[in-house]
């Protein structure tokens, strides 16, 4: 699952989310574009992972990022060794890691897959983990602020400026059950146990509104829009289903 990063990990947060990601992840990628040259400083520090590098190829896309026909840039992977650590720690936070200043967008690896992705220039990043994974680290990070992706699309589906007024309805409305559901599913500072079993439905239809957002977001048309209206109400129904049967 995608977890967003909503505040940039910064200094001693930034330095925790290392020394926690060493005990997941092996390897880390950074990436330079040929279109904007490097600073000095940038220089150094391509210069100074260069030993540790095992794979550089050309690439049109990478995790977060697709650039446009024909266009490359190079991603290089490195070893996540204690020398490496210190470079990468040597930066004030995640979004530093952009160009000119530096090689940019740092991605972690869990074998081939990524944990953790930034798109620096957009001041964003998330992690690719479970939702036991997302406790044990915010356990050990308690500063790291994380919010899932449907979240997100729901914040973004309630702001951005392009949502038409039915999708914008859509998600008072389930804004409204959502309250509900929450004050329902959690009494006298506890989570309810019953609510473990009803979970799965819940999540089920969250993953399809995120789906129909990218579908929406990607191409906006009318029929889209229908269909992530569609999506939020029948999250909607399953949260109020479940509140009706208490």
């Amino acid at each position: 699952m995608r977890f967003s990063v909503l505040v940039e990990p910064r200094e001693r947060v930034y330095r925790d989310l290392l020394d926690y990601s060493r005990t997941h992840c092996a390897r880390f990628s950074l990436v330079q574009r040929p279109t904007l040259a490097l600073d000095e400083s940038g220089s150094r520090v391509r210069d100074s992972l260069s030993p540790h590098c095992i794979e550089e190829r050309n690439v049109s896309q990478w995790p977060g990022t697709k650039l446009l026909a024909g266009a490359l840039a190079t991603l290089r992977i490195y070893t996540f060794n204690d020398v490496t650590h210190e470079i990468l720690a040597s930066v004030s936070g995640l979004y530093a890691w952009c160009q000119p200043e530096n090689v940019e967008d740092l991605t972690l690896w869990r074998s081939d897959k990524p944990w953790l992705v930034t798109i620096a220039h957009e001041r964003d990043a998330y992690f690719e983990i479970t939702t036991p994974e997302r406790e044990a680290l915010t356990r050990s990070i308690p500063i790291l602020s994380l919010n899932d992706e449907f979240q997100a699309v729901m914040r973004l589906a309630a702001t951005d400026s392009r949502t038409p007024k039915n999708v914008k309805d859509a998600v008072r409305a389930f804004e409204d059950a959502n309250t509900r559901f929450d004050k329902w599913a959690v009494k006298d500072g506890k989570r309810l146990g019953k609510l473990e079993a009803a979970v799965f439905p819940v999540l089920d239809r969250d993953d399809e509104v995120v789906r129909a957002w990218e579908r929406y977001d990607t191409t906006p048309t009318t029929d889209a829009a229908h269909a992530l209206v569609v999506a939020i109400e029948e999250t909607t129904a399953v949260r109020l289903r479940l509140i009706s049967r208490a």
